[in-house]
């Protein structure tokens, strides 16, 4: 009897923890990353709402430079609400719902938010409230992107710069909001070159770089196509010693950089 009462603690305190932070856990079914792996997701249902819809936070002093940053009231499957502020990294649709995968300051890491539980949501670039998240999210699905043509001209002169400058800064797998809004300073800088087109959507290269996944055999093969260019070779060179002194900056006094290692390898490639 007295192991049946052990059991029956120990399946109630699993319970409450996997239900604590309130994020959204969506169907536990395989889905690819961009690595090529697949990952397990959760199904859930929905639960009447509790309570009074919280106020999302309101932006910071310094969310003006991170990127797509927002700030949501949130219910998750069980009702429970919350407020959270959130920084973007991708968006998927499956089973006809919109799922966004965010670093959450609540939960103090990654999480995955399905768009229709979002209550309120507020940007915090503008300060400005979004009222429909689900249509809001949904021109970031990954084959559903509503790209302008010259947004499309753009990110094709810019994607062989971009891949190469990401691989020197994922040198540590991760993705800082500095670098990412370096990367996209960079797609303006490229889109100045020559006569084309130089309006883009800087949201949607935001998601495309935070998917993009560059090799190193893509990595030199956008140098070599570089190389060929003077303007985008000075781009190259500029940009990616940016990279590697925010690098740095973040880890002052320490060994040579990953960072660097990587561009010194590619620089080579332009000789």
């Amino acid at each position: 009897m007295e192991w049946l009462i052990v059991v029956g603690i120990l399946v109630a305190v699993i319970w409450w923890a996997r239900r604590e932070d309130g994020a959204e856990r969506p169907p536990r079914v395989a889905v690819p990353r961009q690595d090529g792996e697949w990952t397990p997701r959760r199904r859930s249902g929905r639960s009447p709402g509790r309570g009074p819809i919280p106020e999302p936070p309101r932006p910071e002093a310094d969310h003006a430079s991170e990127g797509l940053v927002f700030g949501i009231s949130y219910e998750n499957s069980s009702g429970e609400r919350s407020a959270r502020t959130i920084r973007l990294k991708d968006v998927y649709r499956q089973e006809g719902q919109i799922y966004i995968v965010a670093d959450c300051s609540r939960a103090g890491g990654e999480r995955t938010f399905r768009a229709d539980r979002i209550l309120r949501m507020v940007e915090h670039r503008s300060g400005a409230e979004i009222g429909n998240p689900v249509r809001f999210f949904s021109r970031f699905v990954e084959g559903e992107l509503d790209e302008r043509a010259d947004h499309a001209s753009v990110m094709m002169r810019a994607r062989p710069g971009l891949r190469a400058l990401l691989w020197i800064a994922r040198a540590d797998r991760d993705l800082s909001a500095s670098e990412e809004s370096l990367l996209v300073e960079y797609v303006a800088a490229r889109a100045a070159l020559g006569k084309g087109a130089q309006d883009f959507d800087e949201d949607l290269a935001r998601i495309w770089i935070a998917r993009e996944r560059p090799t190193l055999d893509s990595a030199s093969g956008a140098v070599a196509r570089m190389a060929r260019s003077p303007g985008e070779r000075r781009l190259f060179l500029e940009f990616s010693e940016r990279l590697c002194g925010l690098a740095e900056a973040g880890a002052p006094g320490g060994p040579e950089g990953a960072e660097r290692k990587r561009r010194e390898r590619l620089v080579r490639l332009l000789s």
